[in-house]
């Protein structure tokens, strides 16, 4: 039993460093993405309307993701 309660608090271990490496390589890419948005907003003046849209959908994912953190 004691063996086996070890192992499965490794794979604990193992599977939440792993859970959170990912969380934070899709948080990442997210605030990537929408810095491309932003700065496509900038340039492209007759898609504002459709890329602030995008923008809202982006920030609603990173908002179902990481609920507690607040964008900024």
């Amino acid at each position: 039993f004691m063996n086996l309660s070890r192992l499965v608090s490794q794979w604990e271990e193992i599977v939440n460093g792993s859970l959170a490496g990912l969380e934070k390589d899709a948080i990442r890419r997210l605030e990537a993405l929408t810095q491309t948005v932003q700065l496509l907003t900038t340039v492209a003046k007759d898609e504002v309307p459709n890329i602030r849209a995008d923008l809202r959908s982006i920030e609603a994912m990173r908002t179902r993701i990481r609920p507690s953190e607040h964008p900024g």
